[in-house]
């Protein structure tokens, strides 16, 4: 679909998953951008409404790539046994830090949404493998 044809909200989410930063995880989150941009694009709906409740495009954004994330770490995939991570699982940990922290700067989650986000990693890499 042409952007013009996108929802404002839309377009505002998606112009600040672009301008979003992460130093040297960059390259570990570059797949999860690209992820997270076709589930914003393709929930429209749920995008202006999460852009409503928190009136922060870049903490929407960093919301949808969380959950990108930490869907992929729940898959198994990058574990070498049942609750234990690879090699790359590392780096997708690191990433899941820089995101929460992120997030917290943003003042899109509180410090109890932080210290919930570890227990859902830690509980995903648990599940996954």
């Amino acid at each position: 679909m042409l952007d013009v044809f996108r929802p404002p909200a839309v377009k505002a989410v998606l112009a600040a998953l672009a301008a979003l930063r992460f130093g040297i995880h960059e390259s570990t989150i570059a797949p999860y951008k690209a992820s997270a941009a076709r589930v914003i694009r393709n929930s429209p709906r749920r995008t202006a409404q999460t852009l409503d409740d928190t009136k922060n495009p870049a903490g929407v954004a960093l919301l949808v790539l969380l959950n990108e994330l930490e869907c992929d770490i729940a898959t198994g995939r990058h574990h070498v046994y049942r609750g234990m991570l690879g090699t790359g699982g590392g780096f997708l940990t690191a990433a899941h830090v820089e995101i929460v922290r992120q997030l917290r700067e943003a003042k899109t989650i509180s410090d109890e949404e932080v210290d919930l986000a570890m227990k859902n990693l830690r509980e995903a890499i648990k599940a996954g493998g």
